[in-house]
């Protein structure tokens, strides 16, 4: 009996140890992103996640939902980032330069909103570039051409 007792508490902490170890990866990559993107550009994490939240909310307007699904997939927590992005609108100038439709709207549009949003987090709208490129790479290793490509068509960003 005491030798079934022992096998049933070995169970359980194996099991345990394997959802802590499943849990890990995505932690991992929700960090090196985050990490990536604070020592590139010199901020905060809590900027970084602000920062980049701006970007999946511009993206998740205009992908469709299976590579908005796929982006999701290789960026653990994006639903908190989007959360944390500062609540801007596109300013006069934005909104003109939105009214010539098509593509160049569209990118005036959102590079207006991400300067504002570095702005509000009290960050240089000079860092949009680098941030801008430190998520492509990081899509580019994590997701591959195929969702870079429809992650940098989305924004359409001059970067």
């Amino acid at each position: 009996m005491l030798y079934h007792q022992r096998v049933r508490a070995f169970s359980y902490v194996f099991a345990l140890i394997a959802l802590a170890l499943a849990a890990m990866p995505a932690k991992a990559q929700e960090s090196s992103l985050i990490d990536s993107v604070t020592s590139q550009l010199g901020i905060s994490s809590e900027q970084a996640n602000a920062a980049l939240g701006t970007l999946f909310n511009m993206a998740q307007t205009s992908m469709s939902s299976g590579d908005f699904g796929q982006l999701s997939d290789i960026v653990p927590g994006i639903s908190g980032m989007m959360g944390s992005a500062p609540k801007v609108e596109s300013s006069a100038a934005g909104s003109l330069l939105g009214g010539l439709g098509g593509d160049l709207g569209a990118a005036a549009g959102n590079l207006d909103i991400l300067n504002q949003s570095l702005s509000a987090l009290g960050l240089d709208p000079k860092l949009a570039g680098p941030l801008v490129n430190s998520l492509y790479d990081y899509v580019q290793s994590e997701g591959g051409q195929a969702l870079l490509t429809s992650l940098k068509d989305s924004l359409g960003l001059p970067f």
